[in-house]
């Protein structure tokens, strides 16, 4: 069926009016929903984006994983309309970033690979806003000069630190921290390490970071701020949000690691499968190194220890 991008987006916005009937309905066919209904729909409708990163469509409840402890990823793909075909414009982490946030792809953004600061003249969605909608970004960025608030956010909340400063357009930034530091300082943290890319200043690694308690890691404070902006307007003020998370990428432990027994955590049939003489250089040298280093410092040279480490990744999920 073909439609335009203005029906589809039209569509959607009314889709909490449908949402509301069909959760009250037992199995049957579908609603039909009358203009009274419709009629219930926001005009101007939030936007609230939730983002993880390096994390596996198979690991979702709706797409079929019962091992996986998740009960509100479960809920939300209950409630949701859920995409089974869904393409990424480009495997890495800025390059993706900036197609999702500009709707171009990357050698139309321009920042085709990591590190690459977007280009100010190419618009994001918070950019196309009216003046009286309230624009957020909270966590991973990765898209340049990481503790600024740009392209139309007018409010952000940061979470990194080393990995990025030494691509800081401006270096007076190197005397700043993210917002997150400054939260584990204020709850009585002292950095972990010194940033020698840049200023050698002291922050916090990415390895500490994934040590904390619950209640301090990245993602627990970006849920609490983002809470806090949602209470805020309560009064009805439109709003765009987005939220990222940096979990579940590496460093592939954090305070849940418990959460799942290794015992239950399946493998995928590829462990098992040798990496022969007829493979790629690439890839023969990439299984001598990890099979005899690990991954980012997790043993994987036995089924255990992968077994160890999917059950580590399950936990961020």
């Amino acid at each position: 069926m073909s439609t335009t991008r203005r029906d589809f987006l039209r569509k959607a916005t009314l889709g909490s009016a449908a949402l509301a009937i069909a959760s009250k309905l037992k199995a049957g066919p579908a609603p039909t929903i009358t203009p009274k209904g419709l009629a219930k729909a926001p005009k101007r409708p939030n936007l609230l984006f939730i983002w993880t990163d390096q994390h596996r469509g198979d690991t979702m409840p709706y797409a079929g994983n019962t091992a996986l402890q998740a009960p509100n990823l479960r809920w939300l793909g209950d409630q949701s309309f859920c995409f089974r075909n869904a393409y990424c414009a480009q495997p890495v982490c800025t390059p993706s970033r900036g197609s999702i946030l500009t709707g171009l792809l990357p050698h139309n953004h321009g920042s085709i690979q990591n590190n690459i600061k977007l280009d100010p003249n190419k618009k994001v969605i918070a950019e196309y806003m009216p003046q009286d909608c309230a624009t957020a970004y909270y966590g991973k960025w990765h898209l340049g000069d990481e503790i600024r608030a740009q392209h139309g956010f007018k409010d952000w909340r940061s979470v990194e630190d080393g990995a990025y400063r030494q691509y800081y357009t401006n270096k007076a930034d190197l005397k700043l921290r993210s917002t997150y530091h400054y939260h584990l300082t204020g709850a009585g943290f002292p950095p972990d390490e010194n940033d020698t890319d840049s200023d050698g200043a002291p922050v916090f690694s990415r390895n500490m970071a994934a040590a904390m308690a619950e209640r301090y890691t990245k993602v627990h404070y970006l849920a609490d701020e983002a809470v806090k902006f949602l209470k805020e307007r309560r009064d009805g003020q439109p709003f765009v949000l987005s939220v990222n998370s940096l979990e579940p990428h590496p460093p592939s432990y954090g305070p849940l690691n418990e959460l799942h027994s290794p015992d239950d955590v399946e493998l995928s049939p590829a462990f098992f499968i040798p990496v022969g003489a007829d493979a790629s250089k690439l890839h023969r040298d990439n299984f001598e190194r990890l099979h005899k280093k690990g991954y980012k410092n997790h043993p994987i040279d036995t089924a255990a220890d992968f077994r160890r480490l999917r059950a580590n990744y399950y936990g961020l999920v």
